[in-house]
């Protein structure tokens, strides 16, 4: 068993199940991780554009929890049909850019992949841990990292696989962070997009391009459900 929590820049393992709650509250106090500070990030905010930035653009205190329960929901099936997409690709990582609550990061190691999941948001991180901490302690390989598409640490040809599901149209600098993921995948590997249609800024095939990807598709997909709103998908392959 791995389980690491890892802020990029510095490596913190452990393979010690009775040590992980206090890793987690290590990690937490060692970078102020309380809503306070982030009430202090977006004072001055409409009450509105606060919601909307705590519970899901960087989930913090109770609102990011509930928005976590939301998103576990809401998600749910998208998270899963993407992974299911996926290909087996052995002993290769998979990174998962915004695990939320760790839907599809559960179903990654249920099947037996090796993931890193990077998030901004240590309310979703430790979301993320507390789903798949049963798998972990049976032997599944997780490592959590604080960060975002464009600083998850990992270094170039790393990954084989690399996933964003509903979070691309709020990466602050698109081209940045696709030129930065297609660095982390190596030869063969394959970058899996899903992001609600409305939402999504036009273009996103032309800028994986742009960004090295050399095999790109795009589809949309129907979610299931009473209200799921359509997905445009895409993958994008980094030739060998």
């Amino acid at each position: 068993m791995i389980i690491g929590w890892v802020p990029v820049g510095a490596v913190r393992g452990t393979d010690d199940r009775n040590r992980l709650d206090d890793h987690r509250k290590a990690w937490a106090d060692a970078h102020d991780v309380r809503p306070r500070r982030h009430r202090c990030e977006t004072r001055g905010m409409r009450l509105g554009e606060r919601i909307v930035s705590d519970g899901f653009q960087l989930p913090a205190g109770w609102t990011g929890r509930l928005g976590g329960l939301l998103m576990a929901s809401g998600n749910a099936a998208t998270e899963r049909h993407v992974v299911d997409l996926v290909p087996d690709r052995g002993t290769q990582d998979v990174l998962v850019l915004g695990p939320g609550p760790g839907i599809g990061v559960h179903r990654l190691l249920s099947r037996g992949a090796s993931v890193v999941a990077v998030d901004p948001s240590p309310v979703m991180l430790a979301a993320t841990l507390r789903r798949c901490r049963r798998l972990c302690e049976r032997g599944a390989t997780l490592t959590l990292r604080t960060g975002t598409a464009t600083s998850h640490g990992l270094g170039p040809g790393t990954v084989g696989t690399a996933i964003s599901v509903n979070n691309v149209m709020i990466w602050p600098d698109r081209m940045a962070g696709l030129v930065s993921v297609r660095t982390a995948l190596c030869p063969g590997g394959e970058l899996w997009v899903s992001a609600h249609e409305k939402w999504l800024a036009p273009g996103l095939t032309a800028d994986c391009r742009e960004a090295g990807f050399d095999d790109v598709e795009q589809w949309r997909w129907e979610p299931p459900g009473r209200g799921a709103s359509t997905a445009v998908q895409l993958r994008a392959r980094v030739e060998t």
